[in-house]
Parts: C-alpha cells; structure tokens; sequence
C-alpha cells in the first residue's frame, strides 16, 4: 500500500515539473504544441517558429497539457489539420507571477518591463503596460502602417520620463529615476534635486513648442496616462478624433 501511494506521488510531482516546463515552453514567441505519436503515443510535441522556419523545441505528456487547460493556463485552437495547443494570458500571468519576488508578484503579471534607452539619461526601465502610447505603437491602421511611428512614439515617451522625474505624476511602477547600470549619484538628495529642475525645464520648452491645446492633451496622455477614449469623453470631442490630435501634437513634439 505505502509503495502505491509512494508511486503515485511520484507520478503526480513529475507531471507537475513537466506541466511547469511546458508552460515555459509555449511562452516562447511562435510556440504551440500537437499531439504526436512519435517517438511513442500520448505525447505532445512542441514547436516555434524562427525566422520563418518550424523547430521542434520538446515533447511532453498529454497529461501536461489537460493539466494546463484544466488551468486555463493553455488552449486548444481549431486550425487545419489538427488542433494546436497555445498559451493563454492567464499562462503568461502565471510565468510572471513565478519569475517575481513573492511581494511583488501579483504586480509583476501586469507589468511589461523592458529597457530602453531615454535621453539624455541612458538606459532606463519602463512599464510597456502602464503606456497608452505603446499600445498605439503596436498595432496597424487598415493598410497596415503603425500607427505611431517610432519618432513620435520616442518623444512622448521622453516626455514621460520627464513628467514623472519632475514630481508631477507619482511613480508607480516605471523607475524612471535610476539608470539601469545603478552608477552611483554621490549625494542622492542633491543629484535628485537636479535631476527634477533639468526636467522641468525640459518640459516647459517642450510646451512652450506644443502651444496650450495640444500641451494639454500630451500631458494628458503622456504625464498622466490618460486612455483616448478617457480624453474624447472629457472634452466632449467626437469618437476617434483624440488619435488624430494625438498624432499631430506628437510629431510637432517630435520635432522640437
């Protein structure tokens, strides 16, 4: 009786790790998983695709896999062929989640950190999440352009780290204060006065070049992160016009 129950212990925590590795799996950028045969029946074999081509990156039990959409942690999609099994957002959450330090993981599932380099300050950290203007970025108009181009995009986020380093808008998530490399500031509270009255005064010329509507609207959605819609509603403008505006006062922000 005790080996049974010792076996099948062991059964459950090997199924567990292989479900662990096959989330891991199906984040990778293209992955999906199918059921195959080979090189023995119940198995699913997993894939990504890079630069255009298929690889084959591990097989796993099919029990991984229930387990995973039991979960919602995965989902079958219907395609031709055979059905393919695809991560979920509540996968990519978990993954977070797990990949935090335990305070800060229920935060970190809704953050998208990544580097990036904001002059004149160097390589800083930034939330993608918390930025109505990268989810602009991201996506394409009808014919397919994005719709914020790349210089634009820069200035308003320039214009962020400005907002939030002068003490205007509390910090959250994004640090936009230390660089990335954490060089020392020698005296911290007089390098952090500095630091806001260099930006402040950036953003005074920034708006001084903008005129007061379309400052208006950029410290709206660039300094206090206001969604399109938020703003459309707040000043009674019709449906969709924010973007447009948005897109003027970002260029002229651009070029300035």
């Amino acid at each position: 009786m005790r080996a049974r129950h010792a076996k099948a212990r062991a059964t459950a925590s090997d199924i567990e790790r292989q479900t662990a590795r096959l989330l891991r799996a199906l984040a990778e950028p293209g992955a999906s998983a199918r059921t195959t045969d080979i090189p023995r029946p119940g198995l699913l074999a997993v894939s990504a695709k890079r630069r255009g081509v298929s690889l084959a990156s591990g097989h796993f039990p099919a029990a991984a896999g229930a387990h995973l959409v039991a979960q919602d942690l995965a989902r079958w999609r219907e395609t031709p062929g055979r059905p393919v099994l695809e991560i979920t957002a509540a996968g990519h959450a978990k993954l977070k989640r797990g990949a935090a330090p335990e305070p800060e993981q229920f935060q970190a599932q809704h953050r998208e950190v990544e580097e990036a380099v904001i002059e004149p300050h160097g390589r800083v950290k930034r939330n993608e999440a918390e930025s109505p203007l990268a989810w602009l970025a991201r996506r394409k108009d009808r014919a397919g352009r994005a719709m914020l181009d790349p210089a634009s995009f820069a200035a308003g986020e320039r214009f962020r780290h400005d907002f939030t380093l002068a003490g205007l808008q509390p910090r959250v998530t994004s640090d936009w204060s230390t660089p990335v490399s954490g060089a020392a500031l020698g005296d911290r509270g007089m390098r952090m006065t500095d630091l806001m009255v260099a930006a402040r005064q950036r953003l005074d010329a920034a708006l001084e070049a903008l005129g007061p509507e379309l400052g208006a609207l950029v410290i709206d959605v660039c300094g206090f992160l206001k969604g399109l819609e938020l703003v459309e509603a707040e000043h009674r403008w019709p449906a969709r016009s924010a973007k447009v505006v948005l897109g003027i006062s970002l260029a002229r922000l651009a070029a300035h």
